[in-house]
């Protein structure tokens, strides 16, 4: 390019923008870089050009340009736009070249999108804590409370952001501040007072990274967002076998109430006439069930089964969706004379009504706490954003209304930068809880590890609202999971001896705060060191060197454990194209073996048996893993391991010890004394020799890894546990007439090794419940 050209002047700011951002572009283009172009691609994506063919988008592509040019560190020490700056600044037009100075130090953050005037939007830097008042977006407009990967490059009083910036709903936002603030502190640890600008700017290319680590995580909380913040129309229909049996039974109970003739109404309790589960309506032999959701209506589909039997026959379930639109026009308020009682009960149910994503507390109670203010804040950010996304809306009237019956602003919300530290609790006692920790773990813990347990207690407090009466016992608690994350782990009697409490207390403590975060080893959101230094391990080839091979094991158990998750997906898969009665009816023949509960692993472990061990009677008696092997979406390498999880069982095994050569925990099966090597266990606490699991193990890449939920037992339990087995065994023997091995009762009657398990359960006092 002549010197003419760098110095031709532009009409205005944004064209002057236009053009520096096309000389950047032309200039990272030249032979010249061509090679750290490529070291800088394999780098970034952890592959080489030529692997990626036709696979690579062109918003990925213009993404990894926009960090080459503006981060990527080249042979001689600089960045590409410093090199660019250093040959033809001086030849740039005055605006070009106050642009570059500008967008010299602009860095990748994460936005959060706030609100829209006159095309351009106020943001808030969710890692930094600034806010921009006026950002525009090329291409289309981004929906409201959206989340954007973005550089915002500053023209004027304004900053662009490229069409190419990732744009991610609103759900995953926590997420990935949790990954980004244990990536920023790992970094503090190398570059002490490192301020969060040098560490995005050192580190953009974690980005991409994270959203690919989390793809999992953020599809299933987009999915979760997507189900749970749409209003539904929900219906049951019902055969009458004797129609006048039905409207007599029905009125016969204190939570249905009759309106007028053939039409009642099933309240959540007898005693709260304000909240209604269901309208039930009878005519012309038919029973038809009203609910604003699919999961209300299947609460109310067990209430009426239950009191029903026999009395009706459940033909079809329909749904329909609605979108609530603003009051304002002649859409709106035609939706509205339309709908009046949905569109209350809608808003004053849900200020009322138990949120399972607010703990199972209501929503009008959680905004009365200061970090519940917060939770609530985004869980309307949430729903508007959904709302907005919906096809043929054209606004959030409830979401607006919600906002405004408790008195929440536009600035709500976590707004918490990843230099910031924990200030804001629900009640005192929380802090106390805080205060206890650090003054008893200073003495133990560096002081990395006493933020750490900051962030965990906070994390928990925002999520789980816990009753504390004894501090010292959470306290405890929380620098169990400082130790845990950190894979190493104290003993509940040690820290019962510190903090001069009981350890039974402790692990009930323990487990809810695991339970809640999904606590892991290592974990990225909280762990400080990491064998492998969180996503840098995959990207920075130093650490694979100085980890030795260690590492690539660790690699190795990381991508098996992904493809078992891929697997389970496939298994899932076949569930949801399955007849959604088949859920109720295996649900109910769980329940009449093994109890009822609500707690969420409760319903882990019905699931994980619904998946594994029901022979689903309308599919010829066999279970969803060979429906998935047999007719799943899978690749041939996946077809084989799944073929593997066939006839896989739960079962209960006593802890051995571990290999020497390996490492790996041996376990011995309880039920016929087979030794098993285990490679990986998901566990919320150590282990012992002799403590008693119950578990399904199966084989994947070679490795023997769990699948579902782990419970753990003490010795004591180890006799109990087989004398039962050993009778419950007898029994079904005498029904069948015959013996039975130990493979042909755990194929056949593995759910009565669950209730079995949760029965250890409730008697060693673990805690299954989230709260």
């Amino acid at each position: 390019m002549s010197r003419s050209d760098w110095g031709r002047r532009p009409r205005g700011l944004e064209q002057a923008a236009e053009e520096l951002r096309d000389k950047l572009g032309r200039f990272a283009g030249r032979p010249r870089f061509d090679r750290e172009l490529e070291e800088a691609f394999d780098f970034y994506f952890g592959h080489g050009i030529s692997e990626f063919s036709d696979s690579l988008g062109e918003a990925e592509f213009l993404r990894f340009l926009d960090w080459f040019i503006h981060d990527y560190p080249l042979s001689n020490g600089h960045r590409l736009i410093e090199v660019f700056d250093l040959e033809h600044g001086a030849e740039l037009p005055a605006e070009e070249r106050a642009l570059l100075r500008e967008w010299m130090n602009a860095h990748l953050t994460l936005l959060e999108v706030v609100a829209e005037r006159d095309g351009v939007w106020a943001c808030v830097d969710l890692l930094t804590g600034r806010r921009y008042d006026a950002v525009r977006f090329a291409g289309e407009p981004p929906l409201r409370w959206s989340i954007v990967v973005a550089r915002p490059l500053a023209v004027g009083k304004t900053h662009l952001v490229s069409a190419a910036a990732a744009r991610l709903a609103p759900s995953v936002k926590e997420i990935l501040l949790e990954h980004l603030r244990g990536e920023y502190r790992r970094y503090c640890l190398e570059r002490r007072g490192a301020s969060v600008e040098e560490f995005l700017r050192e580190n953009g290319y974690c980005f991409d990274d994270l959203l690919a680590e989390l793809t999992d995580w953020i599809a299933a909380a987009r999915a979760q967002d997507e189900q749970a913040h749409r209003m539904v129309h929900a219906r049951a229909v019902y055969r009458l076998r004797d129609p006048e049996g039905v409207a007599a039974r029905l009125r016969a109970y204190g939570d249905i109430a009759q309106v007028r003739p053939g039409r009642l109404v099933l309240r959540e309790r007898e005693e709260d006439k304000a909240r209604t589960l269901a309208e039930i309506r009878l005519a012309e032999g038919r029973m038809f069930v009203r609910c604003w959701s699919p999961e209300r209506l299947e609460q109310a589909k067990r209430v009426l089964a239950s009191r029903l039997g026999g009395l009706v026959h459940h033909l079809v379930d329909a749904y329909e969706e609605h979108g609530l639109k603003p009051v304002d026009g002649d859409s709106g308020q035609a939706l509205k004379r339309r709908q009046p009682e949905a569109c209350a009960e809608f808003v004053e149910g849900w200020l009322e009504r138990p949120h399972p994503g607010l703990n199972g507390l209501p929503p009008k109670r959680v905004a009365a706490l200061p970090l519940g203010r917060l939770r609530v804040a985004e869980l309307l950010k949430r729903m508007e954003y959904h709302e907005r996304a919906w096809s043929g809306s054209d606004g959030p009237w409830a979401v607006q209304e919600l906002r405004r019956r408790l008195g929440l602003t536009d600035e709500d919300g976590v707004v918490l930068p990843l230099d910031a530290q924990p200030h804001r609790w629900n009640r005192d006692s929380e802090k106390a809880v805080l205060d206890e920790f650090y003054r008893v773990a200073a003495a133990q813990l560096r002081a990395e590890h006493l933020s750490s347990g900051a962030w965990i207690w906070w994390n928990f407090c925002s999520l789980a609202y816990p009753v504390i009466r004894k501090p010292g016992a959470w306290a405890a608690a929380v620098h169990y999971c400082v130790g845990l994350v950190e894979n190493r782990p104290l003993r509940w009697d040690e820290l019962a001896a510190l903090y001069g409490v009981r350890a039974a207390s402790i692990s009930k403590n323990s487990w809810k705060i695991v339970d809640t975060l999904y606590l892991q080893p290592y974990d990225d959101r909280y762990s400080v060191f990491t064998l492998a230094g969180g996503l840098f391990r995959r990207l920075v080839p130093a650490l694979a060197a100085e980890a030795g091979g260690s590492d690539g094991e660790d690699d190795g158990l990381s991508a098996s454990l992904a493809k078992a998750a891929r697997l389970r997906d496939a298994i899932a898969r076949c569930v949801v194209g399955a007849n959604p009665g088949l859920q109720e009816k295996a649900y109910a023949f769980f329940a009449s073996h093994v109890g009822s509960g609500q707690a969420s692993r409760w319903e882990e472990m019905f699931l994980d048996w619904y998946h594994f061990d029901w022979r689903v009677p309308v599919m010829g008696g066999r279970t969803f893993v060979e429906q998935a092997y047999l007719y799943g979406d899978l690749g041939e390498e996946e077809s084989g391991a799944l073929l593997h999880w066939i006839g896989r069982h739960p079962s209960f095994y006593v802890v051995e010890g571990v290999e020497e050569e390996s490492s790996r925990l041996v376990l011995v099966d309880l039920m016929d004394q087979e030794r098993v090597a285990v490679d990986w266990l998901r566990l919320a606490q150590p282990v012992g020799p002799g403590d008693v699991l119950f578990a399904r193990l199966v084989p994947i890449d070679g490795l023997t890894v769990s699948i579902g939920p782990v419970l753990a037992f003490p010795p004591r339990y180890r006799e109990g546990i087989q004398n039962a087995l050993q009778e419950d065994r007898a029994l079904v023997e005498r029904w069948n007439g015959r013996a039975l091995s130990w493979d042909e009762f755990n194929a056949h009657y593995s759910e009565r090794l669950y209730a079995l398990a949760l029965r250890g359960v409730y008697e060693a006092g673990i805690d299954l419940e989230d709260d």
